[in-house]
């Protein structure tokens, strides 16, 4: 129980008194700034620079070319061409031998 902490029921059921909630960061009496962590305000309104977050510690690397610091979509060098997928209809892999040509279920091997 989130109430009184004790097993056996939820805190809807609970024959203790309800605690106090307390307000939560998304009311809309008390917002909490996700950019400063203050209260009273939301980041699209924060006076304080935007922090920056980063998705990952690793600088973007790029599937084109190879190289950090860019997305292919931004890449300054000539688009290479795209594989063909291997669940391409034009051109199918076996899961089970792995051999190009046919499916699994077609498999010879299996």
């Amino acid at each position: 129980c989130y109430n009184c902490n004790e097993p056996g029921h939820f805190s809807r059921e609970c024959p203790k008194e309800k605690r106090p909630s307390r307000p939560r960061a998304d009311s809309p009496e008390r917002p909490q700034c996700f950019n400063c962590h203050e209260p009273g305000h939301y980041a699209r309104d924060c006076h304080k620079a935007r922090r920056v977050r980063s998705r990952s510690p690793s600088p973007a690397v790029c599937y084109n070319c190879n190289e950090p610091g860019h997305f292919s979509r931004e890449c300054p060098k000539e688009k290479r061409p795209c594989r063909p997928r291997a669940d391409s209809p034009e051109r199918p892999q076996c899961f089970n031998c792995h051999e190009p040509g046919h499916y699994a279920r077609d498999c010879h091997k299996a």
